[in-house]
């Protein structure tokens, strides 16, 4: 069977075609070593390498399992990073927390080599591109989940990106100042919300925050400790309101600002130390 027949036989099995024929690309891709979209249509009259092995991940993702767990990658910021059921699936809104954080750190810090903490990282990916892409030094990457902190550093290691990883809730092991701590914390505090794919298959020590937002109030009482004079958070759409009084209350010297992304949904937020 050719890749575009396998192709075609899949398309009928779809749910919803015009969604997900893109993840069916992405299996048959994976399939037969092919690097690009465009590269899959110029290879499609090629025989399917491992017939089997598709209609087994074709199976899994039509039960709902996310592809990215299936081909154990998911694309971020242009690069490729491993991915596996204990981290979650890095998301087009997290790209843009990158985005705001490296225009942020260029304008604060400018050229100077600045020390930078991922708390709560996951598969590492915010902090590996701000490697990548700021002027850092050192990435000091932790997650609570050891399964996490492995996948976080066989990914920067791919990309060679210099960091320490640490085994720890939010920053209970730092004891010196860095100049940046950002995070992607648990923010939903609804699970009536969430797909049903990601609460099947997506940790959900990573997803659900409690009603207290403990993490933020956490992660920042120890940033003013330190003197950390950025703060940068991922956050939920539905938490200014609440993260304003929080942080109001126990981050007076810090300037607290709210930005939306593409979809106009309240989803970063920074403290900036005045000075």
């Amino acid at each position: 069977m050719t890749l575009y027949e396998a192709y075609l036989n899949g398309l009928k099995q779809l749910k919803n075609p015009d969604r997900e024929e893109i993840n069916l690309r992405i299996l048959l891709c994976e399939n037969n070593g092919i690097k690009s979209m465009s590269e899959f249509y110029l290879r499609k009259e090629e025989n399917i390498r491992d017939l089997d092995r598709f209609n087994q991940d074709l199976q899994r993702f039509l039960n709902g399992e996310p592809v990215q767990y299936i081909v154990k990658k998911a694309q971020f910021y242009g690069d490729d990073f491993e991915v596996n059921e204990h981290v979650l699936i890095p998301r087009n809104e997290t790209e843009e927390v990158v985005d705001f954080a490296i225009k942020k750190i260029k304008v604060k810090f400018g050229d100077k080599f600045i020390e930078v903490a991922d708390v709560c990282t996951g598969s590492g990916c915010i902090g590996c591109e701000l490697f990548l892409h700021a002027n850092i030094k050192n990435v000091l990457f932790s997650d609570i989940s050891r399964e996490a902190l492995d996948v976080a550093k066989r990914n920067a290691t791919k990309l060679g990106v210099q960091g320490k990883f640490v085994c720890s809730d939010a920053l209970d092991y730092l004891e010196k100042h860095v100049d940046v701590v950002i995070s992607n914390p648990p923010y939903i505090l609804n699970r009536e919300e969430v797909d049903e794919s990601v609460l099947k298959y997506e940790p959900h020590v990573a997803l659900f925050v409690d009603d207290n937002l403990s993490i933020y109030k956490k992660i920042v009482e120890k940033s003013i400790k330190l003197g950390v004079p950025l703060i940068i958070f991922e956050i939920g759409y539905d938490l200014k309101d609440k993260l304003t009084n929080i942080f109001k209350e126990i981050a007076a010297n810090y300037k607290i600002s709210f930005y939306k992304d593409i979809n106009n949904k309240d989803r970063i937020c920074s403290l900036e130390k005045n000075d």
